[in-house]
């Protein structure tokens, strides 16, 4: 569960902006920017409604240990541009990559790279998830179908399914050390 709420946390934190609209330009990272995600406890923490105007509290959250800092960097710097063709941003952790193209209308996710435990997995999308579809404003959803190759450890498979996201909520995000008023949470 603890795993869960970090997941959680770690999405409102990177994908929340002040703005009621989201754009190309006031959303997506850029190449050069970073930011970190730590793990923080689930108990008694509440997920809150969704809708206009609403009110997520987490000012009491309490915050762990495990931080993880990230890099927005271009693909050619990963070292495996090439199985990435259609991105033009990456995001590093040191240890793994994750391959994002930055289109006029669209933001969309190819694939990458992770370690879990010993286990190396590695994505590679023929057909990306589109994560958001500029303009992005409450209500929004935007919805597609994926596929592509998967690697576990040196054994390789297809998958295939379906991705949404939905703008389902804007008002203000209180936490520990900030509060983001006039958010939109995905």
């Amino acid at each position: 569960m603890k795993k869960l709420y970090f997941t959680i946390l770690s999405a409102m934190l990177g994908l929340s902006v002040n703005a009621q609209t989201l754009t190309a330009t006031n959303h997506p990272p850029i190449i050069g920017e970073s930011y970190r995600t730590t793990d923080a406890s689930s108990v008694a923490i509440n997920a809150g409604t969704s809708g206009a105007g609403s009110n997520w509290d987490f000012s009491t959250l309490s915050i762990g240990s495990n931080t993880l800092n990230y890099s927005i960097v271009t693909p050619a710097s990963t070292g495996s541009a090439s199985a990435y063709s259609s991105a033009n941003l990456a995001v590093n952790t040191g240890t793994s990559n994750s391959f994002y193209a930055l289109m006029t209308n669209n933001y969309n996710y190819y694939g990458g790279n992770l370690q879990v435990g010993a286990v190396a997995v590695t994505f590679t999308y023929t057909s990306p998830a589109i994560l958001y579809q500029y303009p992005m404003m409450l209500n929004t959803t935007v919805s597609n179908t994926v596929a592509g190759n998967i690697n576990l450890s040196g054994n390789g498979g297809t998958f295939n399914g379906n991705n949404m996201t939905i703008a389902d909520g804007t008002g203000t995000l209180s936490l520990p050390s900030r509060t983001f008023t006039s958010a939109i949470v995905l």
